[in-house]
């Protein structure tokens, strides 16, 4: 009898352990995971651009901390948590989401498209809860000119310190402001939507669909041409105690996609 007990104990000792390898898969360091390619890092973010092929799934890998995603054109994609149920995201060219960071997924393409988007982390921990922009009426306004619409920007969400802002410029127009240059220490990330020409402080860039530029000088200008331009900015307000100088670039040390 104590011999078939052992037996029994250590068959399910076996059963628990299978079962717990099979619950738990492996899981990867964010910059580990095949589809996600490094193109721009310092001090305040780390950026990857994402593209996963149709009906392809990323490997499990984890997001230590928050960060912000953008998407480039329309998916339709789960996001699996280790240990939850599926998660499905039915997203929209240019729809911007904060995550928070402490765990690990995968994300499965359902389309027949590429799944495309900027993945953003913050590096800098401020404590504060990021809160959606929750009154409608004054979440969109409308860009003027001289007393007419040349486009609109909508305010997405912010902790006081991120600000994460979508704007849309009209073909032909151009906008130029003060309102994203560097105020003592903030820093700024610029995301296209769709191609834009675009100059920070006196440096003129032709940036391509995903291909982020940080800056932390001067003037915001934008050029629409014969197209309209979209982007979302990310603004980074720093208090004093963070602040640290870095310089400004777009996201080609690691390639362009």
């Amino acid at each position: 009898m104590l011999r078939k007990n052992i037996w029994i104990v250590a068959a399910v000792c076996w059963c628990v352990q299978t079962c717990v390898g099979q619950d738990a898969p492996a899981v990867v360091p964010i910059a580990k995971e095949p589809w996600h390619h490094l193109v721009f890092e310092n001090e305040y973010v780390r950026v990857f651009k994402v593209e996963v092929a149709p009906h392809a799934e990323t490997l499990y890998h984890k997001h230590d901390v928050d960060y912000v995603f953008v998407t480039l054109g329309d998916s339709d994609v789960d996001s699996v948590r280790v240990g939850e149920k599926p998660v499905r995201l039915l997203l929209k060219d240019g729809d911007t989401r904060f995550t928070k960071g402490g765990f690990a997924h995968k994300a499965v393409n359902n389309s027949d498209k590429p799944f495309v988007n900027v993945t953003v982390e913050l590096k800098k921990a401020f404590d504060a809860e990021m809160k959606n922009c929750e009154e409608p009426m004054k979440c969109t306004r409308d860009i003027m000119l001289g007393g007419s619409p040349i486009g609109d920007s909508t305010s997405l969400f912010t902790n006081g310190f991120v600000t994460v802002v979508r704007h849309h410029l009209k073909a032909g127009a151009s906008l130029t402001s003060s309102y994203y240059s560097a105020r003592g220490k903030d820093k700024i990330l610029f995301v296209p939507l769709t191609q834009a020409k675009v100059n920070f402080g006196g440096i003129s860039e032709l940036l391509n669909i995903g291909q982020v530029y940080f800056s932390g000088a001067g003037e915001l200008e934008v050029n629409a041409g014969d197209d309209d331009v979209r982007w979302v900015m990310i603004r980074l307000n720093l208090p004093a105690s963070h602040a640290v100088d870095a310089q400004p670039g777009a996201a080609v040390p690691h390639g362009l996609y």
